[in-house]
């Protein structure tokens, strides 16, 4: 017989930027999840509701989008695609460019430019394992402005 492990929510007490739970934020959370729970049990009943030829339809119409556009990448792919700018449509593939600069054959060939677009940068793993074995201590690193921290931050609500 397997047991199965409880999962554990979450704490996110060491990121969040601020758990004070105010009242007024509780109260737009409850509000939020109680008209989340309405539209989901509307939706059910909605589809509930519907005659099952029409969700069969619905599904084999969904299906046949995806094959068709599928087909449609593969061709684009193998053959070329196209666009109408009166109308409007488009079936191709976009090309995206993104550089990166070897620095040897830099130095090589452009060397006396080196010193205006070279820079020297910390391995940011090699100076996390150094802190990890405890080589060097983070709070002194920040303390003398080698470790800078930028927060950014994301919304979590479920």
């Amino acid at each position: 017989m397997s047991e199965t492990k409880e999962r554990k929510n979450p704490d996110y007490t060491a990121s969040a930027k601020d758990l004070s739970s105010p009242e007024p934020t509780i109260k737009a959370y409850e509000n939020w999840w109680a008209s989340k729970t309405a539209l989901e049990k509307a939706e059910l009943e909605i589809e509930a509701k519907i005659p099952s030829e029409l969700i069969t339809a619905r599904d084999n119409a969904q299906t046949a989008v995806q094959e068709a556009f599928n087909i449609l990448k593969e061709l684009v792919t193998d053959l070329g695609g196209f666009q109408n700018l009166e109308t409007g449509e488009y079936a191709l593939q976009q090309r995206k460019i993104s550089r990166s600069y070897a620095v040897e054959p830099f130095k090589i060939h452009c060397g006396e430019y080196t010193p205006q677009v070279l820079i020297e940068a910390i391995d940011g793993k090699a100076l996390e394992s150094l802190i990890k074995a405890g080589k060097l201590k983070e709070d002194a690193l920040k303390e003398r402005g080698i470790i800078i921290e930028k927060e950014t931050f994301a919304y979590i609500i479920k």
